[in-house]
């Protein structure tokens, strides 16, 4: 089999940094660059292919279903869900499981052996009668990206880990200009950003989405039980946050 140890390590342990401890901006890593990441998805869609492994959920099956639970909670019949960074598109076929009849379920990634792993899974494992999860390679940082997607708006907006690898750069600032750009011109008019962070604090996630023109902070979801923390861009032991923003 394939192998992709190296990519980010999974720091398996009890012990849980409190807010309260260092949570300065990570210094920029190869995690931060789209090569890495093609790279890495490559790997991914090997071992799918040789052994049906769909490959990681990113930051472990909790923190995905505390944004699970959330978006069925809050969601309406019809909602559209955009996930950015979809990885191997786990998070979506959850959110397609549900009781919810969504108006979409649509995953981008700017890696295309992602999108090429999530469509290959959707091919062989959608059932009859599902809905069909859309995916698309989307640069986030990209304008000829974000144009592409028309008009498209959505009810919500999820990223799990993404803010975080892609924030792993000297470009930080312009990054999150981009990022906050694709935001303002995809979410719908009282839709909700939901972000799972495990680099930055909520504090920090409310200094770089909050815009007195677009966004405000609305909650951060309680944390659950956690048993595993994790090394990521430099930042072991950091714990989960998740934090939820709506457009005004």
């Amino acid at each position: 089999m394939y192998t992709s140890k190296g990519v980010i390590e999974h720091v398996m342990t009890s012990e849980i940094m409190s807010d309260a401890e260092d949570s300065a901006h990570p210094a920029s890593s190869a995690l931060g660059t789209k090569e890495y990441w093609d790279a890495h998805y490559a790997v991914e869609l090997g071992n799918y292919q040789e052994s049906q492994d769909e490959g990681e959920i990113w930051f472990g099956k909790q923190a995905e279903t505390r944004a699970v639970q959330y978006l069925v909670a809050q969601a309406k019949e019809g909602a559209r869900v955009l996930d950015f960074g979809c990885g191997n598109g786990h998070f979506l076929r959850r959110l397609r499981s549900s009781r919810i009849e969504w108006g979409a379920l649509r995953g981008t990634d700017y890696s295309e052996p992602s999108i090429d792993l999530c469509k290959k899974i959707e091919e062989e494992q959608r059932e009859d009668g599902e809905r069909e999860i859309k995916y698309t390679v989307f640069d986030i940082l990209s304008a000829d990206s974000l144009a592409a997607m028309g008009d498209a708006r959505f009810d919500f907006i999820h990223d799990k880990g993404t803010w975080d690898a892609i924030s792993l750069s000297d470009e930080r600032t312009a990054r999150l200009a981009a990022y906050r750009r694709a935001l303002a011109a995809l979410l719908a008019e009282d839709g909700q950003f939901v972000i799972v962070s495990c680099n930055y604090t909520t504090a920090e996630l409310r200094d770089f989405f909050v815009d007195d023109q677009q966004l405000e902070f609305v909650s951060e979801l309680p944390e659950t039980k956690q048993t595993a923390a994790f090394s990521f861009g430099g930042k072991t032991g950091a714990p989960f946050h998740t934090a939820v923003f709506r457009r005004k």
